[in-house]
């Protein structure tokens, strides 16, 4: 899916401020058609953003954590009276918790590692892009 680097300000951004603006980015680019949650996303960070990272102590894994927690939506937005169309694919625990409370938040990531992190690009601003992907299923009919 098409994606737009984004500055994150002020210099040098603390870990809060990263995360934020991923997960700003993650919810923007979240498609209720391609269903894209359920598949792997991609962020790119520059290395002077993750510089930052690094002078917190986040891991990898602990970062994932985090914005696993917050690229979230409400229920009623991410189903939206599709529970019908595809919504299959998503954990069960995701569509009880949805049946049981429609506004509940639902995660737009299917887990934590579904989050791929990757450090790109050379010295300048630190920035971030997120990239929601479209994928298909491959299972033979």
């Amino acid at each position: 899916m098409s994606w737009q680097p984004d500055l994150v300000l002020p210099t040098p951004p603390s870990v809060e401020r990263i995360i934020s603006h991923i997960s700003l980015q993650a919810k923007a680019k979240y498609d209720r058609y391609a269903l894209n949650c359920i598949y792997n996303n991609l962020v790119l960070i520059s290395p002077t953003a993750f510089d930052a990272i690094r002078r917190e102590n986040i891991s990898r894994k602990k970062l994932q954590e985090k914005l696993y927690e917050r690229i979230q939506l409400p229920g009623t937005e991410v189903f939206d009276g599709r529970e019908a169309v595809g919504f299959s694919r998503l954990p069960a625990w995701v569509i009880e918790r949805h049946q049981k409370d429609p506004s509940a938040p639902v995660p737009l990531l299917l887990n934590p590692a579904s989050l791929k992190i990757c450090v790109a690009g050379g010295p300048g601003p630190d920035m971030i892009a997120y990239m929601g992907t479209w994928d298909m299923d491959h299972r033979i009919l």
